[in-house]
């Protein structure tokens, strides 16, 4: 079995918070997702997924307690790749 997947969020977090975010991860607007199945016997299956979180951006300026401070920018930037695996046995 052949599988792909997309999927779309939009960022929740505004360029006027990226201050508090700088620590966290980047939520990921864009990520593909391909995997394959491979049945070897009735009850044992191989599984195998690479996904693929496209680059994304926020950038903002530097929030204190009495505002932002003109001329100031943080910018967080992050992408993903990844694999997993498995297999799936039945009894």
């Amino acid at each position: 079995d052949l599988r792909v997947g997309y999927t779309f969020v939009d960022n929740p977090i505004e360029s006027s918070q990226e201050q508090f975010n700088v620590g966290t991860a980047l939520i990921m607007e864009h990520i593909l997702s391909v995997g394959a199945s491979y049945r070897f016997r009735q009850c044992v299956v191989a599984n195998v997924a690479y996904t693929h979180g496209f680059q994304s951006s926020l950038s903002g300026p530097y929030v204190t307690p009495a505002g932002p401070i003109a001329g100031t920018n943080i910018t967080s930037t992050t992408s993903v790749d990844w694999i997993t695996a498995g297999f799936t046995v039945q009894f």
